[in-house]
């Protein structure tokens, strides 16, 4: 009767070794399957304004063109994005 149930043991162990590749195979092909999207495809309204501001700027080709962007950022008024920087950080500071 032993010389059975070492038989039977044999058995179920290599049915459970089977059955763990197959469910192993099935779950790393499934997970591979799986497309990802990037987190940075969703755009922001910061982003969307970026972009179209890149849209916007002319190319710089001659020397009259780095001028007169060097004058305008010159000119830029930086006390509007110091007062939102201001702003953000505090708001980031009461969380």
């Amino acid at each position: 009767m032993k010389n059975n149930q070492k038989g039977f043991t044999l058995i179920l162990i290599i049915a459970i070794i089977f059955f763990a590749a197959v469910a192993g195979y099935f779950f790393f092909v499934q997970r591979g399957n799986i497309t990802t999207t990037p987190s940075n495809t969703a755009n922001t309204q910061y982003q969307q304004q970026y972009q179209q501001a890149n849209q916007n700027v002319p190319a710089i080709q001659t020397n009259s063109d780095l001028n007169t962007a060097a004058n305008d950022l010159d000119n830029t008024d930086t006390s509007q994005i110091d007062t939102q920087l201001n702003q953000l950080s505090s708001d980031a500071s009461t969380f």
